[in-house]
């Protein structure tokens, strides 16, 4: 099969059990997705994002989902909720920003790597829980709600960013 270069637009997708769907080749597609999600009650199906275009996902991504992974991007906006085991965010390209614009629930944790440039984290949900060690190693920015009165409960512990890389909107319960 050729490799796609440009926009790739893909509807609403349920994944079989215990599959990981990968949007992108590693290249500048841009890529629009509505809402993933896995079957109910199976073994738990995977997203791995991979490109250094911009990202836009519409719906929902949750329902038996293990791991949603940003292995590269050139931004990410996800609109809508995310509901999964783990997240990684191992990359994107400077002064970027992987944007969740939703409530986000990750039952075993939260994984943001150095990557090779400064991309920023937004987390903008009324109420966002992340279960584990979470480490904040992103060049870039970590911004936490922008609503009023968001809840952002991280059941464990928070490192790895300095006072003054880290900003926080409005008040933020935070849980250790």
């Amino acid at each position: 099969f050729p490799v796609t270069i440009g926009q790739i637009t893909l509807g609403a997708a349920t994944l079989s059990d215990g599959v990981t769907l990968t949007v992108g080749t590693g290249r500048a597609n841009i890529l629009s997705l509505s809402s993933v999600t896995g079957t109910t009650s199976g073994t738990a199906s995977n997203l791995t994002i991979n490109t250094t275009g911009a990202v836009t996902v519409s719906g929902a991504v949750g329902t038996d989902i293990g791991t949603v992974t940003i292995t590269r991007s050139g931004g990410v906006t996800f609109s809508s909720t995310i509901n999964a085991a783990t997240i990684i965010i191992s990359n994107s390209t400077t002064s970027t920003n992987i944007t969740f614009n939703d409530n986000v629930t990750a039952t075993t944790g939260l994984t943001v790597s150095t990557g090779t440039a400064a991309y920023n984290v937004v987390f903008n949900g009324s109420s966002n829980t992340i279960a584990g060690a979470t480490t904040f190693s992103n060049l870039g920015t970590v911004t936490l709600g922008m609503v009023l009165n968001p809840v952002l409960i991280i059941l464990r512990i928070v490192t790895g960013k300095q006072i003054g890389r880290a900003s926080c909107r409005e008040r933020v319960g935070l849980y250790v």
